[in-house]
């Protein structure tokens, strides 16, 4: 009988420890958007695409960034209302010179993540633009992209980047900048690495049930 008991406890003790580890946890990107450059592992940068070259945007407030001195502060990012980020890329037309600049949101896969494993999202061409919509990482290249033209464009893909990593998402202009004010919005599906607890909790029971199997037999 004690045994039984002894049984039944690591039974309800492991219903608690493995679900913590083997579920997948999710975050908006909304939510991990910076108030300032590098907040939440978040950076706000303008990609020239003619040069490859990367330069960080500069803050225009809280969730708002954007390049003073060019018209509308393009190219800009910022955070919106309804989990919606807002951005505008720069067509060759704004600004000095005939070039142009993506939006990028880098965001550093940070050290808890045991890997994001699942990206969805919905991109509104709000102004009805003509732009391009990319995803990718540092280590991985481009995962995920495609052309916005006058109709909302929904994604859902599976992936696996690591801790570590960066992952981006990139709004890139097809010409001129006319009407290009884009709206995302993205889930991340994570899956998160246990607290050292919780590891050594699973060990610890599942070392116990094991000799308990083997002490059930001796008996």
């Amino acid at each position: 009988m004690r045994i039984k008991k002894i049984f039944l406890s690591l039974l309800i003790s492991l219903m608690f420890v493995i679900p913590s580890i083997c579920l997948s946890a999710s975050v908006e990107l909304w939510e991990l958007f910076p108030i300032d450059r590098g907040a939440n592992y978040a950076y706000p940068l303008a990609y020239r695409v003619e040069t490859g070259t990367l330069r960080l945007l500069d803050k225009l407030g809280d969730y708002s960034f954007g390049t003073p001195g060019n018209p509308w502060n393009i190219p800009y990012i910022l955070r919106g209302n309804d989990q919606w980020i807002i951005t505008h890329p720069k067509g060759w037309e704004i600004g000095d010179g005939r070039y142009t600049e993506a939006t990028i949101l880098a965001l550093v896969i940070p050290q808890d993540v045991s890997s994001v494993d699942r990206i969805t999202g919905t991109i509104d061409p709000w102004d009805g633009g003509d732009v391009s919509f990319k995803m990718g990482t540092l280590f991985q290249g481009i995962l995920y992209e495609t052309n916005v033209g006058y109709s909302p464009v929904n994604f859902d893909f599976s992936t696996h980047i690591n801790a570590g990593d960066i992952a981006w998402f990139g709004v890139f202009p097809n010409g001129g900048s006319s009407n290009d004010t884009t709206y995302y919005k993205t889930t991340i599906f994570y899956t998160p690495i246990p607290a050292p607890p919780t590891i050594i909790l699973m060990i610890t029971g599942v070392g116990a049930f094991i000799f308990l199997r083997k002490k059930i037999k001796r008996e």
